[in-house]
């Protein structure tokens, strides 16, 4: 049998093991400016450190941007609800909880899509929302996306 105060040492480290921290507050970018040069990736010790970027705009699923969805998918991101210009790829892990898009079936269309937002919300496609999470790519190359999304929130 376990001491009582051994006990409470050993319900302590789960309970500081449980808790996920908050990720750094993203930086809020105009979605024009999103793939500019400041915002690509550093190397850091050997490592890529990616921005993290919020960037508003609103919510593709064409079947183009998901062929291969697994646990993650691809979105498509656009500065304007009339789908104008380049898209913004974001990329979602598959899931229920918020900043993830629940499991698409087989045969899907872009109404099959959705994805959990802050507060419990569910938002498909065409929703005008702000995504946060990583920004990958380089202006240089020109591939630009999100990565790590930890963040959607329903405007």
């Amino acid at each position: 049998m376990i001491a009582p105060h051994r006990l409470s040492v050993v319900l302590f480290v789960f309970a500081l093991a449980g808790c996920k921290s908050a990720p750094a507050p993203a930086e809020k970018v105009a979605f024009e400016s999103v793939c500019d040069a400041r915002f690509d990736p550093v190397m850091k010790q050997g490592l890529e450190e990616k921005k993290r970027v919020a960037v508003e705009g609103y919510l593709d699923a064409t079947k183009g941007f998901m062929t291969l969805c697994s646990d993650t998918c691809q979105l498509a991101l656009y500065p304007d609800a009339a789908k104008q210009g380049a898209p913004l790829l974001v990329n979602l892990k598959v899931g229920d909880d918020d900043a993830r898009m629940e499991e698409l079936p087989k045969q899907f269309s872009a109404a099959d899509v959705k994805v959990h937002a802050e507060g419990g919300k569910v938002v498909r496609a065409g929703a005008h929302v702000r995504v946060s999470g990583g920004r990958l790519g380089t202006k240089a190359t020109n591939d630009c996306q999100l990565v790590d999304v930890d963040r959607v929130e329903a405007l």
